[in-house]
Parts: structure tokens; C-alpha cells; sequence
């Protein structure tokens, strides 16, 4: 009886897989600007701003902005307003704790059984990624780090592990916006990039060790120079405000004088 029972259940159809949706590809398109700096943190986006950018009808705008909602990459605001995220900086340290332990242990993982293929395409992005600092193009710079690291994390072979990153970049992903565009950005990146070098040597040379302590390293450098740009982006902010309720102040008076 178990023995007919077990082969009913195994000769049951399983559910048909789903074929990718063009707002599947719209969240994909999404996801990676939110990453890799494309959005202000704090900025308010609409159905329609996004559908234009990504020249196609609200619908599957809607759908993939109401995905990035559930992760918490996204705001929906009670006026139906979109806002990407303000962090605070129990958040970011928080984020960036689990960002440092789990993309650490991913290029641990990934170095153990990376196959040469990836090695190659990880030498190509890298020399990308170096170009375009010479070039002082910083956009593909943010695009390449994306496509370098995922690269690691897919090697892995560890699809949940991967995921639960994803997650992290989306809500950590806007931070390089204010940061990317300072002055000091080209001299930190160019110095930094030497842990991208390392941990590709690390990856060809199949060191665990070395990978996890490489990209510990340069998060931990990162989220430094991270926080030093969000107090200046801060106190910007708080000078904005003094200075507008120095005028709304002033202008009281005048009105009163008059």
C-alpha cells in the first residue's frame, strides 16, 4: 500500500515553469540600477518616470516596483509616491555587518570550485572595471564591480546565499549615488580596486582564505568611506533646511515691518 501511494505521488504533474515576464525583465533592470547607484536615496520615482526609462507600459512597471517594495528596497508612500529608501545608521551598520559576513563566505565558497571559465570572464571584467576608473567613467565602474562580484557569488553554486545578497545590494545599492559623485571618489576607488585585483588572484589561485579576507577587507574600507559621505550628505542637508528657515524667518519680519 506505502509502495502505490509513493508512486502516485511521484507520478503527479508538477506546475509548468514560468516563462520570463517582461516585468520580471523590468524588476531585473530595476534591481540592477538600484544596486549600482542609478537612484538618489531619498528620491520619490513614479509609475510613469520608470516606464519611460524603461520604455515600456505601466503594468509590468507596476508589478516589479510592487516586488521591490516587498524586499524593502522601495517606499510606497500613503500618497501612492515611490521613495527609495533613507537609511538610518543603525541600518546601514546592521546591513553592512551581514554584507561583510555573507559575501565574504560566498568567495570563500566560490574559490574552492570556481571553474576556469569564470576565472576568465572575471579577468576580462576586471580590466573593464580598471579602464573605466582611467577613463574616469565612474558608471560602468559600478556596473562591472556588479557583474565582477556576481560573478564570485554565482560561482558559489549556492543559489540561496546569492539571493540573500541580492537583497542586501538593493537596500545598500543607492548609498554609492551621493558618494560617486564627490571629488575624492576616483583617488578611494583606484586605491580600493587593489582587493578586486587580489581577490581575483585569490579565485584563480583557489585560496578560500585569502578571497573570504580580501573581500572582508574592502567592504570594511568601503563602509568607511561610505559613512564619511553620508555625515557630509547629512549636515548638506541640515544647512539646506537652517539656511530656508533663516529666509521664511526673515521674510516674516519684513512682512511684519511693512
Amino acid at each position: 500500500m506505502s509502495e502505490m501511494s509513493t508512486s502516485n505521488r511521484e507520478s503527479q504533474p508538477l506546475s509548468p515553469v514560468r516563462k520570463e515576464t517582461l516585468s520580471d525583465r523590468v524588476y531585473d533592470r530595476l534591481a540592477r540600477a538600484l544596486m549600482t547607484g542609478d537612484f538618489e536615496p531619498g528620491a520619490s520615482i513614479t509609475l510613469r518616470d520608470i516606464a519611460r526609462r524603461v520604455d515600456t507600459s505601466v503594468m509590468p512597471v507596476r508589478e516589479a516596483l510592487w516586488q521591490l517594495t516587498t524586499q524593502q528596497a522601495l517606499i510606497l508612500k500613503r500618497n501612492k509616491s515611490i521613495q527609495i529608501p533613507l537609511l538610518s545608521d543603525d541600518e546601514f551598520d546592521q546591513l553592512w555587518r551581514l554584507r561583510v559576513l555573507l559575501e565574504g563566505e560566498a568567495c570563500a565558497q566560490a574559490a574552492r570550485i570556481i571553474p576556469s571559465a569564470d576565472v576568465a570572464a572575471l579577468s576580462g571584467l576586471l580590466r573593464e572595471t580598471l579602464a573605466a576608473v582611467e577613463a574616469q567613467d565612474m558608471r560602468p565602474i559600478t556596473i562591472k564591480a556588479h557583474e565582477f562580484f556576481f560573478r564570485i557569488y554565482g560561482a558559489s553554486r549556492n543559489p540561496m546565499l546569492v539571493s540573500f545578497i541580492e537583497m542586501l545590494w538593493l537596500r545598500t545599492g543607492p548609498l554609492y549615488f551621493d558618494a560617486l559623485s564627490s571629488e575624492s571618489h576616483r583617488a578611494f576607488i583606484r586605491k580600493n580596486l587593489r582587493h578586486n585585483t587580489k581577490l581575483f588572484e585569490a579565485m584563480r589561485a583557489g585560496d578560500p582564505a585569502v578571497a573570504r579576507a580580501e573581500r572582508e577587507s574592502d567592504l570594511r574600507e568601503l563602509a568607511g568611506w561610505l559613512r564619511t559621505h553620508r555625515t557630509r550628505a547629512g549636515d548638506d542637508v541640515r544647512s539646506a533646511v537652517a539656511i530656508k528657515r533663516s529666509i521664511k524667518v526673515k521674510a516674516k519680519l519684513q512682512r511684519k515691518r511693512a
